[in-house]
C-alpha cells in the first residue's frame, strides 16, 4: 500500500482566493508595503522596457546595426550587475527609504537624459546608469518586501511583487511603442521619464505628509 504521509494536499480554489485576499489586505494596510509597490510599479511600467526602446534608439537615432545594439545592451547589463552588487553590500538590512526614492528618481531622470543622446558613447553611459539605478531600486524593493512581511504572509506578499514587476511590462511596452511610432523614440523616452519622475514626486509628497501626521499624533 502506498503511504501518503507528508504529501501536500491540493488547495481548493476558494482557499487560493482567500490567501490572495489576505496578502492584498496586508499590503494595502501597511504604508511601507504600499510605498514599495508604488515605486516598483513606476520603474516597471516606465523604465524597464529596454527590449522595446533600445533597438529603436539604435536604429532610428544612432543609425547602427546589430553590433551597436549588442554593445548597448552589454552596457545596460553591466550597470545592472553593478547595481546588484551594490545592493548586496547592504546585507540583511532593509534599504533606506530615502535611497529607494533617490534610485527611482535617478532611473527616471536617466531616461530623460537618454532621450537627448545623439552619439553612441552618450547612449552607452546613460544606459549603464539606467540599469544601475533601476536594478538597485528593484532589488531594494524585493529586499524590503521580504523583510517587512511576516513569515506566514511572505509568499503571498512576494506574489504581489512578481505581479507588479512582470505584470505591467506589457502595458509599458505598448505605451513606448505607441508613442515612438507616433512621435519618435526620443519623445517616448522623455514622456516616460517625466511621467515616472512625477510619480516619484507624488509618492515623496504622500510619504512626507504621512510622516508629519504620525509625528503630530505622537507629540
Amino acid at each position: 500500500m502506498l503511504r501518503t504521509h507528508g504529501v501536500p494536499r491540493a488547495r481548493s480554489g476558494d482557499g487560493v482566493l482567500a490567501d490572495m485576499r489576505t496578502g492584498i489586505r496586508y499590503a494595502l494596510r501597511t504604508p511601507e508595503m504600499r510605498l514599495t509597490l508604488g515605486l516598483l510599479f513606476l520603474v516597471s511600467i516606465f523604465v524597464f522596457n529596454f527590449t522595446v526602446y533600445v533597438p529603436l534608439v539604435v536604429r532610428t537615432v544612432l543609425h547602427l546595426g546589430a553590433e551597436g545594439f549588442g554593445l548597448l545592451m552589454a552596457c545596460l547589463g553591466l550597470g545592472a550587475v553593478t547595481g546588484a552588487l551594490t545592493v548586496g553590500t547592504l546585507g540583511a538590512r532593509r534599504p533606506p527609504i530615502t535611497v529607494m526614492f533617490a534610485m527611482a528618481g535617478l532611473a527616471c531622470s536617466s531616461l530623460i537624459l537618454l532621450s537627448a543622446v545623439r552619439v553612441f558613447w552618450q547612449a552607452a553611459i546613460m544606459l549603464y546608469f539606467t540599469g544601475l539605478f533601476g536594478l538597485v531600486l528593484v532589488a531594494s524593493c524585493n529586499t524590503a518586501m521580504q523583510l517587512l512581511a511576516p513569515d506566514e504572509l511572505r509568499g503571498r506578499v512576494m506574489s504581489l511583487y512578481t505581479l507588479v514587476w512582470g505584470g505591467v511590462f506589457p502595458i509599458g511596452a505598448f505605451l513606448v511603442g505607441a508613442v515612438s511610432e507616433r512621435w519618435g523614440v526620443s519623445t517616448s523616452l522623455r514622456v516616460n521619464g517625466t511621467a515616472g519622475l512625477l510619480g516619484v514626486i507624488l509618492l515623496v509628497g504622500w510619504w512626507t505628509s504621512r510622516d508629519t501626521i504620525v509625528q503630530r499624533r505622537e507629540a
